[in-house]
């Protein structure tokens, strides 16, 4: 099943462009802060950090740092994959 995404990012990367850098962060800073511990709230706090990755579009060094996430968690994701496959 994929993850169903009820936007377009051009739409959202307007909203990154509106609250620029600081106001990004913000956000992301209170979704993160918003976070109830929980396993099932980790995996919301996933979504919701997915979106403002896609706003973050709208800033070619905001989206830099974005990336630097995305490859250092794959990575990570990576050496689980080789440990369960020998």
């Amino acid at each position: 099943m994929a993850i169903y995404k009820n936007y377009k990012i051009a739409k959202v990367r307007k909203v990154g462009e509106s609250l620029g850098r600081e106001g990004v962060s913000d956000h992301v800073i209170k979704a993160i802060e918003g976070w109830d511990g929980s396993c099932k709230g980790a995996m919301e706090l996933c979504g919701k950090l997915t979106l403002w990755a896609d706003v973050s579009t709208f800033d070619d060094y905001w989206q830099e740092q974005v990336q630097r996430g995305i490859e250092k968690e794959s990575s990570i994701a990576c050496n689980l994959i080789s440990t369960l496959n020998t």
